[in-house]
């Protein structure tokens, strides 16, 4: 019976949102937007009743909204904002308001989630990479059967939320999680040596076959082509020379 070799459905969902944002972008983080947005809106007001209005508190949550995703793509954000409009031009009571207030910090957490989703995930791929080129969590060179016969390499991803992976002995990913619950067990059970970013775009993606060198087959055609250009570098210009002399022969021909 053929192992099943598919990325999992959890950790398929993860990926495809991390992906929706380039890896060398650096996403705000929530409290940051929070005390800067805070301070255009809350400044002054001593007020408690309109400090507890939910009608005074949309601008700042709509403005939240807009900061947290305006890195993301037209088609994944303008569909959610347009849906909180619909709501704000038609609310009349607090309790509309209020309703809508829920909704935008709804999508405020959606964007926590991929956030930290997005640098846990690689995170985790440039430390199995490293793994895969031989080296440990030290940086020092090791063979790679070492790695996944050694069940103690400990990878602690960050402070917090706290999450720790660790391989078993047949490099399988293994899971103690104090926080993020969904990512933990997206990640639980899975072969780290799938789990990879693609040289070309910069995307992460699972790779079904261990042979997929790059995320589709545009990444892949291009990788191919950037390998050739680098081994065949001479025969290249060589050609190039070859095409510019014909070219400039023809020119010469036609005076």
């Amino acid at each position: 019976m053929r192992k099943n070799t598919e990325c999992p459905d959890k950790l398929d969902l993860i990926i495809k949102s991390s992906n929706l944002v380039d890896f060398n972008v650096d996403l705000e983080i929530e409290d940051a937007v929070f005390k800067r947005i805070e301070s255009e809106y809350i400044s002054g007001i001593t007020d408690k009743d309109l400090l507890n209005s939910d009608k005074f508190f949309t601008p700042y949550w709509f403005a939240v909204f807009d900061t947290c995703y305006k890195e993301f793509p037209d088609s994944y954000k303008l569909e959610k904002r347009k849906v909180c409009e619909v709501i704000y031009e038609s609310a009349k009571s607090e309790k509309d308001f209020a309703k809508l207030n829920r909704l935008l910090n709804h999508y405020i957490d959606e964007y926590y989630t991929i956030r930290t989703n997005r640098e846990y995930l690689l995170y985790l791929v440039e430390k199995f990479e490293k793994w895969r080129t031989g080296k440990d969590l030290r940086g020092e060179p090791q063979p790679l059967s070492n790695i996944l016969t050694e069940s103690h390499h400990i990878l602690e991803i960050l402070p917090r939320p706290k999450l720790i992976a660790r391989l078993n002995d047949d490099g399988i990913v293994e899971t103690k999680l104090e926080h993020i619950a969904e990512f933990a067990e997206a990640i639980d059970g899975i072969e780290f040596f799938r789990l990879r970013l693609c040289p070309i775009c910069r995307k992460v993606y699972w790779a079904s076959r261990l042979d997929k060198k790059a995320c589709g087959k545009k990444c892949s055609d291009a990788l191919s082509q950037s390998k050739y250009q680098k081994h065949n570098q001479d025969e290249i210009n060589k050609r190039r020379r070859e095409n510019y002399q014909y070219k400039k022969g023809l020119k010469k021909e036609r005076k």
